[in-house]
């Protein structure tokens, strides 16, 4: 069917629509119920270091280690400080360049920065 044109920009029909009029109710394909998803906290098969069970941040979500904005960041920060495993964090993300995100209150930029002083290399 051709599309009608009005100046210079097609008029589209709208696929709302189009999709109603013509979608899978009409075309004898059965349509799929959602799939559900399993919360984030069924991650049981990532290994974890020991420390981790003590960590304040161990029931905060992926949105907690990748703040957007000062705010998101200042209450990461916050959370870190009080942490009672932060020294094996920091290690930890030290050993591992290829970890981003925050860790023990540092960003992936401030822990190249502190391997590049350590002598560590530029992970």
């Amino acid at each position: 069917m051709p599309v009608p044109m009005s100046g210079r920009r097609a008029n589209f029909p709208d696929p709302v629509q189009d999709a109603i009029a013509f979608g899978p109710r009409h075309s004898g394909v059965e349509v799929l119920p959602e799939p559900t998803l399993e919360p984030l906290d069924s991650c049981d098969s990532i290994a974890r270091p020991a420390w981790s069970t003590n960590a304040a941040c161990r029931d905060m979500g992926p949105d907690f280690f990748f703040p957007a904005g000062a705010l998101g960041l200042a209450r990461t920060t916050r959370v870190c400080t009080r942490c009672p495993v932060a020294e094996e964090c920091l290690a930890a993300a030290l050993d591992d360049p290829s970890l981003h995100g925050i860790w023990a209150g540092t960003s992936a930029r401030e822990r190249r920065r502190l391997r590049s002083e350590e002598g560590l290399g530029w992970g």
